[in-house]
């Protein structure tokens, strides 16, 4: 990694509680990606089950988010954050607690549609995490 000099093109990632800017929705997404399209970006949002925020919130990818995105909810919050990371190009991509705040159907989908994408995830969990190739549990 220490031969990388440009880490960031190689991997990205989602924490668990990311940072939302007092701007609008496309402002936030495009953080990750100031290039993505608004087809991008409505595609990363139904892909985290988001596309629903476009009619909800009323001016669609013009909303506002407020301070620490006030209008959303802990679950949509965290899909926010998760749909930013996946803007990214980079092939690997590390998540912590990406499916928290959700319901477990929910979260099952999103699971499933992110190992779909064929990059390689390293996720950070305390909760479940159905598939995965490796799995290593740390214990005290």
């Amino acid at each position: 990694m220490r031969s990388i000099s440009d880490l960031s093109s190689h991997i990205s990632g989602a924490i668990q509680s990311g940072h939302v800017f007092n701007t609008t929705l496309r402002e936030n997404l495009k953080i990750a990606s100031p290039q993505a399209t608004d087809s991008q970006l409505i595609e990363v949002l139904t892909l985290v089950e988001l596309d629903s925020l476009l009619v909800e919130l009323g001016s669609g990818l013009e909303t506002i988010l407020g301070e620490m995105g006030r209008a959303l909810s802990g679950g949509e919050l965290k899909r926010l954050n998760l749909a930013r990371a996946l803007l990214s190009p980079a092939p690997i991509l590390v998540l912590d607690e990406p499916t928290e705040h959700l319901d477990q159907e929910l979260a099952t989908r999103i699971e499933s549609r992110l190992l779909s994408l064929g990059r390689t995830l390293i996720v950070i969990t305390h909760s479940g995490w159905e598939s995965g190739t490796q799995t290593l549990q740390l214990t005290r």
